[in-house]
C-alpha cells in the first residue's frame, strides 16, 4: 500500500528535506495559516509522480509573495509558485533527486515583476479572464 505524508514547504527551504512533515493532513484553518490566505487546490494534471494534492496561497502573486523554487520543481509544467505550499506526496519519493543540489543562497530568484520587465508576460491581461481556476468565464454555462 502506498502512504502519503503531508507537508509544508516555505519558500526559505533550499531542499525539499527542509519542508515541514505533517503527522496527519491539517485541518482548513491550519492551511490557510500556513499559506497566509485563501487556499488555491494545484491542478492534478500539473504535478510530478508521487506528490498527490498541492495547494497554494489563491493570491500569492498580488501579494508579491516570494518564489518558491522547492514548491515549483514538483510541478511538470514549469510554473513558478509563490508563498508557502502546502503538499501531500508519496512516502517513498526520492526527495532527493527532485532537487538534489541546495539552491545558492544569494542568487537572486525571479519575480512576476521581472517577468513583466523582460517581455515575458505582459502584467495584468495575463491572469486568467476566470479570476481563479474554479470560477467560471462570464457567459459560461454553468448549468442549474
Amino acid at each position: 500500500m502506498v502512504k502519503y505524508k503531508w507537508s509544508i514547504i516555505r519558500t526559505e527551504a533550499k531542499t525539499l528535506w527542509d519542508a515541514e512533515t505533517l503527522p496527519e493532513k491539517p485541518e482548513l484553518q491550519k492551511m490557510i495559516k500556513s499559506i497566509g490566505g485563501y487556499i488555491e487546490k494545484i491542478p492534478k494534471t500539473w504535478l510530478k509522480n508521487g506528490v498527490r494534492v498541492m495547494y497554494v496561497n489563491e493570491e500569492g502573486r498580488l501579494y508579491g509573495m516570494p518564489h518558491n523554487p522547492v514548491a515549483s520543481e514538483l510541478l511538470n509544467n514549469g510554473e513558478l509558485l509563490v508563498g508557502d505550499v502546502v503538499v501531500q506526496w508519496q512516502e517513498t519519493m526520492d526527495r532527493p533527486t527532485l532537487i538534489n543540489q541546495p539552491l545558492d543562497p544569494n542568487a537572486k530568484l525571479p519575480h512576476y515583476d521581472d517577468y513583466v520587465k523582460q517581455g515575458i508576460l505582459s502584467g495584468v491581461e495575463d491572469v486568467p479572464p476566470t479570476g481563479g481556476m474554479d470560477m467560471p468565464v462570464e457567459g459560461e454555462y454553468i448549468g442549474e
